[in-house]
């Protein structure tokens, strides 16, 4: 906010909204960039723009969608259901079935050697772009990720990861020879914590080693190369990091960013010692996330540079945190959630059997009204605030309207062009409110007001 004097008149500024939703503090103590209430819009560069809406596709699933998978280098995707069956899609056209889950848990999913591999919570399996097969051999696992030429599984709920042979993910036997013990290139093991009570829950890769978060608020960190000789589990790196949810961690960057009972955690290198530092991110909006903790999602949409994190069982509502700018905002959608599916040009979401386009040129939520609302921070006095007028400038290809309020002050705005509106209103607290249907782009909101 800024203030420009002019004889009696003084201009209150809104261009800057780029802090996010901020619950931490009063209305009147948060920082001029930041907003009480972001519902419905999210960060297009630096601009504050309202998402866009769920376009249903051209087909149902005969079973409710749980999980969804996409593979960049070959365009293609695979829809998972509640029944087990597996549907390979391209895009614009019916998804088909390509074979069933040997496993009942939400299936992870990793690429490599030009094949698909899945982990379900029985054996793995993988689908090399015509069928999908069993591996007999392998551990039973719901966790998978390729890392040192090997694929690595393991089992949420246990201490023990498994390493595939090098170059051979369908090898899981540990080899020996009688001159130098368990042959380096075979599969290979090792427990994570043994005995500590907790459990893995995440496994995510930092540098060139990997972390494990178990269910006890242990991290661990495996220092490794090729050679499974050097493989080190050193103490826990952290003992208390309240770590909540199933695979609820993923990597931006140098971090590693986790969930947790008190809201979102990071994990980086510090250069001058190579340990692990942990710290809290997104203090502003904590209270969004540690309300009513049930079975948390935490899905990393890369290309758009943000997190989208459910906390609740509600899952029409999300937190979008865009963690190029580290700001928040809510979204509500209109169906519940179970999946969001990031592709190279658009993104989908699963709510039951169908599945949609999430993409900002669709104005609806599949024919219901999205609903936004904007509250920057409130502007006090000891005295009576006489307002004088009301300025928007907000942007839109087609024109609509969205109500500017404070207390008894009332008016409707266009969304495609700026706006003076003179009026004479009286107040202690200003306290804005941006509410529609309609979709905008946010500029500027300036108050002409005096000092009783």
């Amino acid at each position: 906010m800024k203030r420009s004097n002019k004889h009696q008149i003084q201009q209150i500024i809104f261009n800057n909204l780029t802090g996010g939703v901020n619950t931490s503090d009063a209305p009147e103590r948060i920082p001029e960039t930041d907003m009480q209430v972001c519902k419905n819009f999210i960060y297009d560069n630096l601009r504050l723009r309202s998402r866009g809406g769920l376009l249903a596709a051209s087909f149902s699933m005969e079973s409710p969608i749980v999980s969804l998978y996409y593979d960049v280098d070959t365009n293609t995707s695979l829809i998972f259901l509640e029944n087990g069956n597996i549907y390979t899609w391209l895009i614009s056209k019916l998804p088909i079935l390509v074979g069933s889950l040997t496993g009942k848990k939400k299936p992870c999913c990793a690429k490599y050697m030009n094949k698909i591999w899945i982990a379900s919570g029985g054996k793995l399996q993988y689908y090399d772009f015509a069928s999908v097969y069993t591996v007999e051999s392998s551990p039973i696992c719901d966790l998978v990720f390729q890392r040192l030429s090997r694929l690595v599984v393991c089992l949420a709920g246990s201490d023990r990861v498994y390493f595939s042979a090098i170059g051979d993910p369908t090898s899981w036997d540990n080899v020996t020879d009688s001159s130098q013990g368990l042959v380096d290139s075979s599969a290979q093991y090792i427990d994570i914590g043994y005995g500590d009570s907790g459990d893995i829950e995440s496994i995510v890769p930092l540098a060139s080693d990997l972390i494990f978060i178990k269910s006890n608020g242990s991290i661990y960190q495996l220092q490794s190369d090729r050679v499974p000789s050097s493989w080190v589990v050193p103490p826990a790196i952290v003992t208390n990091s309240d770590s909540v949810g199933i695979m609820t961690a993923t990597n931006i960057g140098a971090d590693v960013v986790f969930l947790s009972r008190r809201g979102l955690k990071s994990l980086s290198t510090v250069t001058d010692y190579g340990n692990i530092k942990p710290q809290d991110i997104g203090d502003k909006f904590r209270s969004l996330l540690t309300s009513d903790i049930w079975n948390p999602q935490l899905i990393n949409l890369k290309r758009h540079g943000c997190l989208m994190i459910r906390m609740t069982s509600d899952r029409t509502t999300w937190v979008y945190y865009n963690y190029m700018m580290g700001a928040a905002t809510l979204i509500k959608f209109a169906k519940e959630v179970t999946d969001i599916m990031e592709t190279i040009d658009s993104v989908y979401v699963a709510s039951g059997t169908q599945l949609f386009q999430w993409d900002k040129d669709i104005m609806t939520d599949d024919n219901v009204p999205i609903n936004y609302e904007l509250k920057p921070h409130d502007v006090i006095s000891s005295e009576q605030i006489l307002v004088k007028s009301v300025d928007t400038k907000l942007t839109n290809d087609e024109a609509g309207t969205v109500n500017v309020s404070t207390s008894t002050l009332k008016m409707d705005m266009p969304t495609n062009t700026r706006r003076k509106v003179k009026c004479n209103h009286s107040t202690d607290c200003i306290s804005m409110t941006l509410k529609g249907n309609d979709p905008f782009t946010f500029d500027h909101l300036i108050l002409e007001v005096a000092d009783l």
